[in-house]
């Protein structure tokens, strides 16, 4: 499977790069760090199954890169993973077309739970990415953020 990894922190691409090769089998990993660089990527590579996209980068921030990542590829699955894990934030980006959403606050077994899934072509519910992050504010927000995604 070949996946394109979008973040513009090459201390968490590479990262992600080690975690998909010890989870998928075959996978082939392409990187680039800003949006301009990822539609290069997209247009060249029409065999990409997956992009994993970061919220905030350097040329582009939040939902419209979705959007344009969506205009070039339509059948290609975009996975956010990022650090702002918001309910808002999440239920945005499911609207704009990701498959699903990551936390990158989330604990590493979530993470590697998240991306197995993700790469057996499950989606992977989002209220799940959200745990760690709302746990720390009490299961309160939990639930809300639950409902907020649900409604």
């Amino acid at each position: 499977m070949k996946i394109l990894i979008v973040d513009d922190d090459p201390l968490f691409r590479a990262g992600l790069r080690m975690l998909l090769r010890t989870i998928g089998n075959e996978v082939s990993c392409l990187e680039a760090t800003d949006l301009t660089h990822a539609l290069a990527l997209i247009a060249q590579h029409a065999d990409l199954r997956l992009c994993l996209l970061d919220l905030m980068l350097e040329d582009e921030y939040d939902i419209e890169a979705i959007h344009r990542i969506k205009d070039s590829a339509p059948a290609l699955t975009v996975v956010v993973v990022s650090g702002a894990d918001d309910g808002a934030t999440i239920r945005r980006c499911i609207d704009a077309g990701a498959t699903s959403f990551i936390a990158k606050s989330a604990p590493p077994e979530i993470l590697t739970h998240a991306l197995q899934r993700v790469l057996s072509s499950v989606d992977y519910p989002p209220d799940h990415s959200i745990s760690r992050s709302s746990s720390d504010r009490g299961a309160s927000s939990v639930d809300a953020a639950r409902g907020e995604l649900q409604s």
